[in-house]
């Protein structure tokens, strides 16, 4: 019995060691329990959602639909073409003494004479190359008063596209070469009097490439006689000399015999003053 005591003494002191906590301090215990457990399940969300973050980030992206046909564009509009300045002009200074000058309107659609020779030879046609601009220059004797006022010289300046400026010139061959001569019969004013009249005209180049990129002087003789007794009239002849420089083609036409070699150096002249406005330059 003592020995049982003994034990129960011992057990006794043991628990008494022991503390007990109160029901207060237990709920507390649990409340702090609960909560630790709620965060690590909140950090573990956190855990796994930076993880599919990080993943979507690091992912390919996702192919872009296949495009679709782009929206045809409006075709450009082609350049204006240049406009021909004044200054490539011949200057009546150049040409003689007390003439009066009379400039054109600058036009885009004035088409090109190829010579005279289109009125009276059925055969020529206006060249297949039409310019893109021109500008002209009439220069004249005397005052703005009549009476009338002889012409002394005319001159047009054409631009065209590309090499168009060439092939107008090989154009300009191709009509002298089919025109050749021509003799043609109507009705005509001679000395005040309407008359019966048989006019030949004979064309020809009579000079050829002789300055700036490529230029050739057209040669036109007339001579009319009376259609009823073949008795002579008048004759003369007519020159127009057509120098190219770049895109550019002068034309230049003078009074009836005046003489080759003052055509040529006008045409050399106005070929050189061409230059500052041709594309390419010289």
């Amino acid at each position: 019995m003592s020995d049982l005591n003994k034990l129960m003494d011992a057990l006794y002191f043991d628990l008494a060691a022991v503390r007990w906590p109160s029901g207060d301090e237990l709920r507390r215990r649990v409340r702090r329990r609960r909560a630790r457990t709620t965060a690590a399940v909140a950090v573990a969300v956190i855990t796994v959602s930076v993880g599919i973050a990080s993943l979507a980030g690091f992912r390919d992206d996702p192919a872009l639909p296949p495009a679709g046909p782009s929206p045809t564009a409006p075709a450009p509009r082609p350049p204006a073409p240049p406009e021909i300045p004044r200054s490539v002009l011949l200057r009546a200074a150049e040409i003689g003494t007390g003439l009066r000058t009379q400039y054109d309107k600058p036009d885009a659609h004035t088409p090109v004479r190829l010579v005279d020779a289109i009125e009276f030879c059925p055969e020529v046609t206006p060249p297949s190359r039409p310019p893109r601009f021109v500008i002209g220059v009439t220069h004249m004797i005397g005052s703005k008063n009549p009476p009338p006022i002889p012409f002394v010289l005319g001159q047009s300046v054409y631009r065209f596209g590309g090499t168009d400026a060439d092939g107008f010139l090989r154009d300009l061959r191709s009509a002298v070469a089919t025109c050749g001569t021509r003799t043609t019969t109507g009705d005509g004013m001679v000395d005040g009097k309407m008359m019966r009249v048989t006019v030949t005209r004979v064309w020809s180049i009579s000079d050829d490439r002789f300055t700036s990129d490529d230029a050739l002087v057209i040669r036109q003789d007339i001579n009319s006689r009376d259609a009823t007794t073949a008795r002579p009239l008048t004759s003369g002849t007519e020159l127009v000399a057509y120098v190219r420089t770049g895109d550019l083609v002068t034309r230049i036409s003078m009074k009836k015999d005046t003489p080759l070699t003052e055509l040529r150096r006008l045409a050399a002249l106005a070929g050189a003053r061409l230059c500052a406005a041709a594309q390419p330059g010289c």
